[in-house]
C-alpha cells in the first residue's frame, strides 16, 4: 500500500516528460493570471486586426479584378489601382503581424536554441523577445517620425492624390501592438519558467537550416 506524502505542499512537483511543475506562490500565481489576462486580450486584439487584414485582402481583389476588366474588355484599367493596391498591401501585411505572433505562426530558426541546456532555454527565449522588443522600437521611433512629417506637410500619392498619412501611421501602431503583445509573451514565458514548465516556444515547430 502506496504511504501518503507528508512533504509540504510548496515542495511537491509532478514530472512531465522532462519538465517538473512545482505549486507556485500567491505571487507567482497572481502573476501568472495577469499574464494570462492579458494574453487573451490581446488574442482579441489581434484577431479584430486579421479581420481587417482579410478585409484588405477582399479590397484588394477586388480592385485587381476591376481593373483586369476594365482594362482588357473596355481599354480603361482603374486608375487608383497601382497606388490603393500598395497601401491595402501595406495594411494586410502589418494588421496581420500581432495575430502571426499571437498563434505561433512566425517562422523561427532554432538549430541553436535547441542545443542549449534545459534550464537555459526559456531564459534564452526570454532574453529574445527583449532583443526584439528593443529592435522593434527603434523601427517605431523611425516609422512614426515619417508618418508624423507625412502628416504635417499632407502628403499624398502622386497620380491619384490619396492622402498617405493615415495608412502610413497603421506600420507604428500595429508594431507598437506587437511590442506589447511581445512583452506580454514574455511574461507568460517568465511565469512557466517560475513554475517549472517549458515555455511556450518550446512546443511550436522550427525550421533547422
Amino acid at each position: 500500500m502506496a504511504e501518503p506524502d507528508d512533504r509540504n505542499p510548496s515542495q511537491v512537483r509532478s514530472v512531465t516528460g522532462t519538465h517538473s511543475s512545482e505549486t507556485p506562490g500567491p505571487l507567482v500565481a497572481a502573476f501568472g493570471t495577469i499574464a494570462a489576462r492579458a494574453e487573451r486580450v490581446l488574442h482579441i486584439v489581434s484577431a479584430i486586426q486579421a479581420s481587417a487584414a482579410g478585409l484588405a485582402v477582399a479590397g484588394m481583389v477586388i480592385l485587381l479584378a476591376g481593373s483586369s476588366l476594365g482594362r482588357y474588355a473596355f481599354g480603361k484599367p482603374i486608375p487608383v489601382t497601382e497606388e490603393l493596391g500598395a497601401l491595402l498591401f501595406v495594411t494586410l501585411a502589418f494588421l496581420s503581424v500581432t495575430e502571426g505572433f499571437m498563434a505561433d505562426r512566425q517562422v523561427r530558426i532554432q538549430v541553436v536554441w535547441r542545443l542549449l541546456p534545459p534550464r537555459i532555454k526559456g531564459w534564452a527565449m526570454v532574453v529574445g523577445h527583449g532583443l526584439s522588443v528593443i529592435g522593434l522600437t527603434v523601427i517605431i521611433w523611425a516609422t512614426w517620425d515619417f508618418a508624423w512629417f507625412s502628416y504635417q506637410v499632407g502628403a499624398e500619392t502622386y497620380i491619384t492624390e490619396i492622402l498617405v498619412w493615415p495608412w502610413m501611421m497603421l506600420v507604428p501602431i500595429a508594431l507598437a501592438i506587437l511590442v506589447l503583445a511581445t512583452v506580454v509573451r514574455m511574461a507568460v514565458d517568465v511565469h512557466a519558467i517560475l513554475i517549472g514548465q517549458p515555455v511556450r516556444e518550446a512546443g511550436v515547430s522550427s525550421i533547422d537550416v
